[in-house]
């Protein structure tokens, strides 16, 4: 059994053996409770009243002891179990069947050809696609892919409309400017074209 490296006195225990004891009694009394925690040495006391508050007290050391020893058995199992888990267990244990929940999987997992989502990599987290952040072009980028198109789109007068937005494309940020020059591109051609019915790409922008 394991042993504890330490006993309570009581409040409630000392009172009763100052009401019932002297000062010289109380000092053996004192003295045989820690001979006992110790050694498990039980007193010859003569006087009926010593041995009631050595019982009174001894009982509490005893429950105290007990419930000590349980506790640390109770912890020696559980430590035991879980070497056992760890030892019995590879990267895929932990991993509930049927589901796409995932516990208990030990740090630093990487898994291979998970077909379920059509991962092939050897490391998960090479499938993790960040969406690429939108920059705004600057008028000499906008320029170069004008020029690069062919198109008449004014470089200036785009990037003058988009900024004064905010980059919004009706009420969504835009995502790709190039996309929004081609944009630009064919309602060019459409107005030049005299067609009908045509949104100027233009409306709401006013010259600053």
């Amino acid at each position: 059994m394991a042993q504890a490296k330490g006993f309570i006195f009581y409040p409630e225990h000392v009172a009763v053996a100052r009401r019932l004891l002297n000062d010289a009694e109380i000092g053996q009394l004192f003295l045989a409770v820690c001979d006992y925690a110790e050694t498990g040495a039980i007193p010859d006391f003569q006087a009926n009243t010593l041995v009631a508050c050595f019982d009174l007290m001894r009982k509490a050391i005893d429950n105290n002891a007990q419930k000590y020893a349980e506790t640390c058995a109770r912890n020696r199992k559980n430590i035991e179990k879980r070497w056992k888990r760890q030892a019995s267990t590879d990267e895929y244990d932990g991993i509930q069947s049927n589901t796409t929940v995932y516990g208990d999987v030990p740090p630093n997992t990487t898994y291979t050809n998970i077909t379920e989502h059509n991962i092939t990599e050897p490391n998960i987290k090479s499938c993790s696609v960040r969406a690429k952040r939108f920059t705004p072009p600057t008028i000499e980028e906008v320029r170069a892919y004008c020029a690069e198109r062919g198109n008449c789109v004014d470089a200036q007068r785009f990037v003058d409309f988009y900024t004064a937005n905010g980059w919004k494309v009706g009420k969504n940020s835009m995502k790709d400017w190039k996309a929004a020059v081609r944009t630009w591109e064919r309602s060019d051609s459409q107005q030049k074209g005299g067609k009908s019915g045509v949104t100027d790409p233009y409306s709401g922008y006013s010259t600053i």
